[in-house]
């Protein structure tokens, strides 16, 4: 047992910061090492609470601001009155069905460049309200440049979806990194969905505010626009220095410590990690029974939210919810990842053509069969086959 005298059991426990300043401030390392992490972590800290908020409106920069429909798509939805005043963008408009996902949308883009940079941001916030409009998307429309094929012509459309937009005016603040790039978006450009394409902030051409996923129709309502800004919200940053700093300090603190009790000056330090288990995509137990439904009818091609709606007696905006919230993807793409998981299994323990394999799953067409397959895949149905 080591036997400290009453003097230096007085130095340590009675007078931590006489102990503090002789073991610790007197070290020319310590301090150097201190005062690096100070100046650094308040460098670091001031270079990003220099980034200044974008305020898009009200605002006296100049933007433009384009009111759209699903007519370009074979829609019929209208808007019955869009206006743009110093206070306020507003938009009266009637849902009609036609096409897949009926919506109406304002467009704002720079006029005075070409690009809105918006490098450094990490936040947008929209103070606005909804009438008989509980749902709206937001896209933001970026120039993204492919370094692999050199590729500078892709124009990119990063999505989110504010679910329950109240009737009275309300700020929502938005986390831009939660912008995704849709599925369809991959699918139509042929660009396997497995390479993730990253929001380029710094080349934002325009963004819409619209309509998402409507449960109403032929009836008038209306989207109220208070406000829109871009800005950083640097809670996290200044968390993060703070624990750095104290992580620092006390680890200077305990070194010196052990030092002073050990006589020693290094202590090896080893860390050791357990990588984090993936879950698959079956449902666990308690799940909803409209997700049994899907499970048991996939394979189905006529299998819609408005059909199961409409069987089962459940909304479709709450099975589409559970889904998102659950999976963290579409209806769509949840039950695509069903039917590709199931022909996998058929392709490599049966001897069924591509085009029965395709309709056993509940695809109309093996084209359409391939496309999918290659977007979940990476590769073909017949390269799969090959490889397994």
């Amino acid at each position: 047992m080591i036997k400290l005298g009453a003097r230096n059991l007085l130095m340590m426990f009675h007078s931590p910061l006489s102990f503090f300043l002789h073991f610790f401030w007197h070290s020319r390392v310590n301090r150097w090492l201190l005062t690096v992490a100070l100046v650094g972590g308040a460098a670091f800290g001031l270079f990003f609470a220099s980034v200044s908020s974008l305020h898009v409106f009200p605002s006296e920069q100049r933007f433009s601001y384009f009111f759209f429909t699903d007519t370009a798509n074979g829609g019929q939805s209208r808007i019955l009155h869009g206006a743009v005043s110093d206070s306020a963008i507003e938009m009266l408009f009637e849902l009609k069905k036609g096409f897949v996902d009926p919506y109406v949308s304002i467009s704002v883009s720079p006029t005075d460049a070409e690009f809105i940079n918006l490098r450094g941001h990490n936040r947008m916030s929209i103070d606005m309200e909804g009438h008989q409009s509980s749902n709206v998307g937001i896209d933001l429309i970026t120039r993204f440049r492919d370094v692999m094929t050199n590729d500078s012509g892709w124009v990119v459309n990063h999505y989110y979806n504010i679910i329950d937009v109240v009737p009275h005016r309300r700020c929502y603040v938005i986390d831009l990194q939660h912008f995704k790039v849709p599925d369809y978006w991959y699918v139509d450009h042929n660009v396997n969905a497995a390479n993730r394409i990253p929001l380029n902030l710094s080349k934002v051409l325009s963004f819409n505010v619209g309509t998402a996923y409507a449960t109403r129709w032929d009836e008038p309502q209306k989207l109220r626009i208070y406000g829109i800004r871009f800005f950083r919200d640097n809670s996290q940053t200044w968390l993060v220095l703070f624990l750095v700093e104290m992580l620092v300090l006390g680890l200077l603190l305990m070194a010196n410590l052990i030092a002073y009790v050990w006589g020693k000056r290094r202590l090896p330090l080893s860390v050791s990690y357990r990588p984090v288990a993936v879950s698959g995509d079956d449902s666990e137990p308690g799940s909803p029974d409209f997700m049994n439904y899907i499970h048991h009818h996939f394979n189905d091609p006529e299998l819609t939210l408005e059909g199961m709606s409409k069987k089962l007696t459940v909304n479709q905006r709450l099975m589409s919810t559970t889904i998102q919230q659950q999976y963290g993807c579409n209806f769509k793409t949840y039950l695509n990842r069903l039917r590709i998981h199931e022909s996998k299994r058929l392709l490599l323990e049966t001897r069924l053509s591509m085009g029965e394999i395709a309709t056993l799953v509940g695809f109309n067409t093996q084209s359409h069969f391939n496309r999918v397959f290659r977007q979940f895949t990476g590769v073909s149905p017949s390269e799969f086959k090959g490889v397994g």
